[in-house]
Parts: structure tokens; C-alpha cells; sequence
């Protein structure tokens, strides 16, 4: 009884039995927007703008942001030292990124927003809900 009790008590300390990694990647990504969400990700609203070091494109649309990131950015900048995979993976699992079809976690801008330097090559999309910030979410998702 005694190991049991410290086991659950271990697990619930460490956050559950979920891969320690795989929530890094998540708490890395709120952190990256945290960090540099109005600094390296150019508004689509504003393209005209300069952006300093642009690692992507955001899109605002009522209360959901989208990202739009190249791979080459994904991979060496906004999660740089994991594995990129892995990071679609979980980061898809999470609902924090839309799937391209069902072999690639990639896809190709809309057309209708201002992407011309992408052309129709495929990027990385994450979405964002505004909705739930400030209401006890840890993360501001739905």
C-alpha cells in the first residue's frame, strides 16, 4: 500500500504518464509565443511591414491565431533540438497543428492571404485559440 501511494504520488508530481518530452515540446511552443509571438511572426495584415528576423506569418481571425512557418524555420529555429517529427506528431495529437493530407503534417498557405514569399510551397500550420485565456486553461486552447 505504501508503494502505491508514493507511486500515484510520483506520478501525479511528474504530470501524469504521458511522455515527459512530448509535453516539453507543448509547453515549448507556448513559451516560443510567449517569447516572440509579436516579434518574429509578420502579420498578414501588415506585410508591408519590416519583421526583423521572421521565422513565419501569423494570421488573425477573430480569436484564432494561425502560423505559418516555413520547415526550414520550424525545424532550426522554433524547435530547434527536437525532433521535428516528433514535434508534428505531438504537436497534431494536441490540436495545435493542421494535418496537410494524411502522409504529411505540412500544407500548402491559403490562397486568399498575403503568403507570396512562400509561393505554393508546403508550411507548417499552428492554430491558436484566444477564446480561454485568462480562464483558468493552462495553455488558452479550447
Amino acid at each position: 500500500v505504501a508503494v502505491k501511494k508514493c507511486f500515484d504520488a510520483w506520478i501525479a508530481n511528474r504530470g501524469g504518464i504521458d511522455a515527459a518530452e512530448d509535453r516539453e515540446i507543448i509547453a515549448h511552443w507556448f513559451r516560443y509565443l510567449e517569447q516572440h509571438g509579436a516579434s518574429r511572426f509578420q502579420d498578414t495584415r501588415h506585410m508591408d511591414e519590416r519583421c526583423i528576423d521572421r521565422v513565419g506569418c501569423k494570421h488573425v481571425a477573430g480569436d484564432k491565431i494561425t502560423y505559418y512557418i516555413p520547415p526550414e524555420s520550424f525545424r532550426k529555429e522554433v524547435f530547434k533540438g527536437f525532433d521535428h517529427k516528433r514535434v508534428a506528431r505531438v504537436l497534431c495529437a494536441a490540436d495545435l497543428l493542421l494535418r496537410g493530407d494524411s502522409k504529411s503534417y505540412t500544407r500548402r498557405p491559403p490562397k486568399e492571404l498575403p503568403l507570396n514569399e512562400f509561393g505554393r510551397r508546403r508550411i507548417y500550420t499552428l492554430v491558436y485559440s484566444v477564446k480561454n485565456e485568462g480562464d483558468g486553461e493552462e495553455n488558452g486552447l479550447d
